[in-house]
Formats: structure tokens, sequence, C-alpha cells
């Protein structure tokens, strides 16, 4: 693990700080993570532009859970976990964080992305499939107060480092006003 400071997306070309990202210990990056400007994000999603994210960056073993630290650029509910699984090959996640008791679990799928290859697709406007008890079940984000929040989603999410990936949400095919960045935790289940 690394000393040298992780640096801001501002201050670094994308191989300079997916270089000290990997080289960073996980509370180092979720550290990092945790103080990432709201303007830092939008520019993180662009340096990340042309990189190459797999589904498997989202998961581990069938059944095994992994959950990714979140902090995103909307007023509200800014920090977040998004706890991912592959279950009878499809990989699902949900949101977990402090008001899920009322906007809903904004449960999603993850996919590859048919409009750009490399990138993957957080899908909300279908639910996963149930079943995977580890989750809360999946209900659709179109009703209720669900539908302000995941309603109509889905989010464009780009590779940065071996552990952190940025995201730019979208409603209806428009900017939803706010991007994301995710990072993976090394501890299952946490």
């Amino acid at each position: 693990m690394s000393d040298t400071p992780i640096p801001l997306p501002a201050d670094a070309e994308l191989a300079t700080l997916s270089s000290a990202l990997d080289a960073a210990g996980e509370e180092a990056r979720l550290a990092w993570l945790a103080r990432l400007p709201r303007a830092q994000l939008a520019t993180l999603f662009e340096l990340a532009v042309g990189q190459t994210l797999e589904l498997s960056a989202m998961h581990a073993a069938e059944g095994q859970v992994v959950v990714h630290q979140g902090i995103n650029s909307a007023p509200a509910f800014r920090h977040f976990q998004k706890p991912m699984a592959l279950h009878r090959g499809q990989v699902k996640g949900y949101n977990q964080q402090p008001w899920r008791w009322l906007v809903g679990a904004g449960s999603f799928v993850v996919t590859g992305s048919t409009e750009q290859p490399g990138e993957l697709v957080f899908d909300y406007s279908t639910p996963p499939e149930p079943g995977f008890a580890e989750f809360p079940p999946p209900k659709p984000n179109d009703a209720g107060i669900s539908v302000l929040v995941y309603g109509h989603m889905v989010d464009v999410v780009r590779r940065v480092s071996q552990h952190v990936v940025i995201g730019k949400a979208f409603k209806k095919g428009e900017y939803a006003g706010f991007h994301f960045a995710l990072c993976r935790r090394d501890t299952p289940g946490t």
C-alpha cells in the first residue's frame, strides 16, 4: 500500500489517479471517496471516457454479496451503499441508505452497455428476478415515492481503477442532474 496522496480528478490524468487508487489500501480509497467534492464527480466521469469496465467488477462468486460504497452529487442521500451480487446468471443490486424505508430499495439490474462498449448500465426500469434472500424483495421503481428517486432511471458507469467506478444518472434518456462514484469494498457484506 502506498502513502502517496490520491489526487483529485481535476488535478491528474486518469492513469495517475487510477495508479494512486490501485496502490492505496481500502481505507485510503474510502477516505478519498468520502471527501470527493460534488463538482469533481462530473470531471471524473469525463476523465474515464473510453475505459473498459467488465461486468465481473461488480460482483464476486454466485450468491456472494459485494458492497460498493458510494457518494453522489445529488442534494440529498449523498452517502449510500450499493450491495450487488450475481444470482442465477443476473447481476443485481439495490441502494442501501438511511431513507430506504421511505423511498424504497431502488433495485436494479447491471448489464453491459449496448450503446457504448466498455461501459455498464444500472437499469432501474425492470426489477431484478426475485428470490435472492440476501436482498430486499425487488419492487417496481415506478410507483409511490420511489418513482421520484429511481423511476425511469438508468445509470451509465465507467471504470476509474480496480475498485472505483464513476456513474452518471439518466431519467427518460435525459441527464438526471447528478453523478456518483462507487468504491468496491474488499470485505464481503460490509
